[in-house]
């Protein structure tokens, strides 16, 4: 639980990084905390580029299957790794992942609900 609370990577959180030669944990409850933690992560990602007037709403809705329309899905996970820059151009930290934004320098913006 810790190393949720401590995580400030997206690309951790997906990978489970725990470091050289350990692996995650496959305890049920660590695995219902992170994916609690990733669902809120990727709507609190939502509610950031919603902000910033780019509507991703459908991201959230359950899915069965991506990328089965004539139109392109994006899948929770690409929302949590879209740049800032998608949205503002200009923002000092416009080359990271709105996720990682949003769980270190900018976690004043996440909305309420969000540890």
């Amino acid at each position: 639980m810790d190393w949720l609370a401590e995580a400030d990577s997206v690309l951790a959180l997906e990978r489970q990084d725990f470091g050289p030669d350990i692996k995650p944990p496959t305890s049920l409850l660590f695995m219902q905390l992170r994916r609690s933690m990733l669902l809120t992560m990727a709507d609190a990602s939502v509610n950031w580029f919603k902000k910033n007037n780019i509507v991703l709403d459908n991201v959230m809705k359950p899915t069965s299957f991506h990328n089965i329309r004539p139109t392109r899905d994006l899948t929770k996970w690409e929302v949590m790794k879209g740049k800032i820059s998608n949205a503002l151009p200009q923002h000092p930290e416009k080359d990271k992942a709105v996720a990682e934004y949003l769980l270190t320098t900018g976690s004043n913006e996440r909305r309420s609900g969000f540890p």
